[in-house]
């Protein structure tokens, strides 16, 4: 160790180190009960409180006392030659069919210009909000599978390029996004639609709506591995910067990410330009932060051993992100995660504390002194019943060492 632990304050016995550890672990704890996640499901159907206020709303028992085929062929009819007044409203009495009686769509469906009709009223700024909500319904129900409404998302992407509602820009992402959970090819048709992913992305970056984003967990995994390996180092930017956020914002896909493939081209990317290593470093650090039971797969796919290599790096953020990873790895696994943590990582860490940078030189004495600096020589055998048995062939020193080639 350096010898510039002689100006620290007077060293604490390892017992206070738990007992603070213990503290911090209950605040830690409370503070995510506390905290608020978005949980995201296969598909999303609209209901009444996310539905745009309706003259005449239809609920389960309104539409369980008519005859639901005949309802959906009539306002059918009216969206595609009747009265432009009648067609907003058209849309939502289809919209709550939908929703209480998902086999109405198969009413709506079975014409051969469905489609069309749909993408006839999205084009239209009165419809365009009760037609997202009313997609958005239809797209939800097992009829709609592999009945075309790909073909939609053209029109919904444009609907959300040029929206400037924040209610129209939602209900679009709902609609693309069931449209997309419909399976492997409806994700490829909505994929391939020229700028609906860059709005998609752009949405997020604008809104920071990372809580509503459309597609489920196994299909959003999907997207996300199909798009890491695209040659476009703007895409590989744009999607580390969702992953960092989403992961962020909902525990769950935090914890969903290490049951999937993506993560070893995640891990790649930590060995590549500054901008990815900042963006991926940003990533792991809301993991850690949002999931805590995270961190054991993240240091046995060596997820440590790169965040540590990048605490040299001249990038600010980077040096930020890799210190917040190693104060979360402490917090949580107290003095027994000073095994994960080797000596010469911890003297970066130490000559970090007189960087030039003010943010930088404050977490990393910070760092240093809840969590490295107590009395080494002090009986820790009452640490023994904490300490996990660790398997070394678990955390090997570098499990990836190709870089990402697109």
């Amino acid at each position: 160790m350096s010898d510039r632990k002689d100006a620290f304050k007077p060293l604490r016995s390892r017992k206070a180190a738990q007992q603070r550890h213990k503290e911090r672990q209950r605040d830690a704890s409370h503070q995510r009960r506390m905290k608020k996640t978005a949980l995201m499901h296969a598909k999303r159907m609209i209901d009444a409180e996310d539905a745009s206020p309706s003259p005449t709303p239809m609920d389960q028992d309104a539409v369980a006392a008519v005859d639901s085929e005949k309802l959906v062929e009539e306002k059918y009819r009216t969206l595609r030659g009747g009265a432009e007044e009648e067609r907003p409203s058209a849309l939502q009495v289809l919209r709550d069919v939908f929703r209480a009686e998902p086999d109405a769509a198969a009413a709506f469906l079975r014409h051969d210009d469905a489609t069309t009709v749909l993408v006839n009223v999205l084009k239209d700024p009165a419809c365009a909000l009760a037609a997202c909500e009313c997609i958005t319904n239809l797209a939800a129900s097992p009829a709609a599978h592999n009945a075309g409404l790909p073909l939609v998302v053209p029109t919904l992407q444009e609907v959300l390029a040029a929206s400037t509602s924040p209610e129209l820009t939602r209900q679009a992402c709902w609609a693309i996004g069931n449209i997309a959970a419909d399976g492997p090819e409806a994700r490829d048709a909505v994929v391939a639609t020229p700028g609906c992913v860059d709005s998609l992305m752009q949405l997020l970056k604008v809104r920071a709506c990372v809580c509503i984003f459309p597609f489920a967990d196994e299909k959003l995994f999907d997207l996300l591995e199909h798009l890491l390996q695209l040659p476009s180092k703007v895409i590989l930017l744009e999607t580390a910067w969702f992953i960092g956020n989403l992961a962020g914002a909902n525990p769950d896909f935090a914890a969903g990410i290490f049951q999937h493939d993506l993560l070893i081209h995640l891990r790649n990317l930590l060995e590549e330009t500054t901008e990815l290593q900042r963006e991926v470093s940003f990533a792991v650090l809301n993991m850690a932060t949002s999931n805590p039971t995270c961190i054991d797969p993240l240091i046995k796919n060596t997820f440590h051993t790169g965040m540590y290599a990048l605490l040299k790096t001249p990038d600010f953020d980077c040096t930020l992100n890799c210190l917040g990873f190693v104060d979360v790895l402490m917090t949580e696994y107290g003095p027994v995660g000073r095994d994960f943590v080797p000596d010469h990582v911890v003297d970066v860490i130490e000559s970090l504390q007189y960087s030039d940078a003010a943010n930088i030189k404050a977490l990393a004495t910070s760092i240093v002194e809840r969590h490295f600096n107590y009395d080494e020589e002090e009986d820790d055998a009452n640490l023994d019943d904490q300490r996990p048995a660790v398997d070394a062939s678990a955390y090997p020193e570098s499990r990836l060492n190709a870089s990402f080639n697109p």
